[in-house]
C-alpha cells in the first residue's frame, strides 16, 4: 500500500510538471522588455517584463513575438530564429549601438523575422542591421541612423520587405541588397534614403529589388559617382513612383546592371538624372528629368530606352556619347536644356517623330537618327 500510495504521488507531480512546462511554453509565445522596471533576472511576463531585448529573444518561443513596453535605450542584439520584435504603438524603442552592428540577422533559411517600430541609433556602430542568413525579414515603420558603413546590410540568398522606414546619415550607403551566390529578393516601399555618404539604394550581383513611392536625396554629394540608386553587376531593379532628389546621380547603372523607372522623378542632382556607364540597360518611362548641371538622361556605354519622358532644365537633355553607347527616344519632350540632344564620338542616338525638342538652347547636337516616321 505504502508503494502504490508513493507512486500514485509521484505520478502526480510529474503530470503537475507536465502541465505547468505546457503552460509556461505557451505563455512564451509572447514576452517583454521593457527599460524602465525590467530586469533580465525575470521571466520577461507582462507583470515580470526583462530589460533587455536579447533577453527577450533568447526566451521567446520560436516565431513568437518581443514587445518593447516602454520608451528608452536599448542594447544591440542578435537574432538566430524566427520571431518579432516590436515595439508598442506610441513608444520610442531606441536600439543605441556604441560599436559594432545594432541588429544583426543570423536565422535558418527557413525563418521569418520581423523588426518593427525600431529607432536604430549608431553612436560609434558601424551597420544599422546586418543579415547574414534568414528566410524572410521584414522591417517595418523603423528609422535607422549614423552608422558608419550602412544602414540596412543585406547579404543573403533570401526575401526582404521594407516599408515605411527612414535611413539617413549612413557613412557608406543605406540599403544594400546582394548575395555571392543564390538570389536574394527585395520589396521596398514608402521608404527614404537621406544624406548617405554614397549610395541611397545599393543592388548588386544576385539581387532582384522592387522599389515603389520611395525617396532618395542628397545621397553621395561629396562622392563623383554617389547615386540615390545604383544598379551594378548582375543586380536589377524595378522602380515605380518614386523621387532621386539632390543627389551627385539620381538613378545610375554601372558594369552590368539592370533597372526599369516608372513614373518617376529625378530632380536637381548634382550631375545626372538618369545615367548609364561600362555596360548595362535602362528603360525609363512617363518620369522627369529636372535640373542637374550635367543633364537628364546620358549613356556612356550601355543601353537606355525613354519613353514618354520630360528632360527639362539641364546641360544635356539627352546625351549619347561614345562608341557602345545606344539610346532610343519616344514620346517624350526636351526643353529649357543647353542642349536637347547631344550625340558624340560614335554614339547612336535614334528618335521618334513623336518626339518634341524645342525651347533649348541647341535642340540638337552631333547626328540623331530618326525612325519610325518623322
Amino acid at each position: 500500500m505504502h508503494n502504490s500510495q508513493l507512486t500514485h504521488r509521484l505520478l502526480i507531480v510529474v503530470m503537475l510538471f507536465i502541465t505547468t512546462s505546457i503552460v509556461a511554453q505557451a505563455q512564451s509565445s509572447v514576452v517583454y522588455v521593457t527599460a524602465n522596471r525590467g530586469t533580465d533576472l525575470n521571466t520577461c511576463s507582462r507583470t515580470a517584463p526583462c530589460r533587455n531585448i536579447q533577453k527577450g529573444v533568447d526566451t521567446v518561443a520560436a516565431g513568437g513575438t518581443v514587445v518593447i513596453l516602454d520608451s528608452g535605450d536599448y542594447l544591440p542584439f542578435t537574432v538566430n530564429t524566427a520571431v518579432s520584435v516590436e515595439a508598442a504603438p506610441g513608444i520610442a524603442a531606441i536600439v543605441l549601438t556604441t560599436s559594432g552592428d545594432g541588429m544583426t540577422v543570423s536565422a535558418a533559411n527557413t525563418d521569418a523575422v520581423v523588426l518593427r517600430g525600431l529607432t536604430v541609433t549608431g553612436l560609434g556602430g558601424v551597420n544599422g542591421i546586418t543579415v547574414t542568413s534568414v528566410g524572410n525579414l521584414y522591417i517595418e515603420g523603423c528609422v535607422i541612423s549614423g552608422f558608419s558603413n550602412n544602414g540596412i546590410n543585406f547579404n543573403s540568398a533570401a526575401e526582404l520587405f521594407v516599408k515605411d522606414t527612414t535611413i539617413r546619415n549612413s557613412g557608406m550607403i543605406g540599403i544594400v541588397v546582394g548575395t555571392a551566390s543564390g538570389t536574394v529578393t527585395a520589396t521596398i516601399d514608402r521608404c527614404r534614403v537621406e544624406r548617405s555618404g554614397k549610395y541611397g539604394f545599393s543592388i548588386s550581383n544576385n539581387a532582384r529589388v522592387s522599389i515603389s513611392n520611395s525617396v532618395a536625396a542628397n545621397n553621395g554629394r561629396n562622392v563623383f559617382d554617389g547615386s540615390g540608386i545604383y544598379v551594378t553587376g548582375t543586380g536589377a531593379a524595378t522602380v515605380a513612383d518614386s523621387v532621386a532628389s539632390g543627389n551627385t546621380r539620381g538613378f545610375y547603372i554601372f558594369n552590368g546592371g539592370v533597372m526599369d523607372v516608372r513614373h518617376s522623378t529625378a530632380s536637381y542632382n548634382l550631375q545626372l538624372g538618369y545615367f548609364v556607364a561600362a555596360g548595362g540597360k535602362m528603360t525609363v518611362s512617363n518620369s522627369v528629368a529636372a535640373g542637374g548641371s550635367d543633364g537628364g538622361f546620358a549613356v556612356n556605354g550601355g543601353e537606355m530606352a525613354i519613353e514618354s519622358c520630360t528632360a527639362r532644365d539641364g546641360n544635356h537633355g539627352m546625351d549619347s556619347s561614345n562608341a557602345g553607347s545606344f539610346m532610343r527616344v519616344s514620346n517624350s519632350t526636351l526643353t529649357g536644356n543647353i542642349y536637347g540632344f547631344y550625340q558624340s564620338n560614335g554614339a547612336s542616338l535614334r528618335s521618334r517623330g513623336t518626339n518634341t525638342i524645342e525651347g533649348n538652347t541647341t535642340n540638337i547636337f552631333g547626328t540623331v537618327d530618326l525612325f519610325g516616321g518623322r
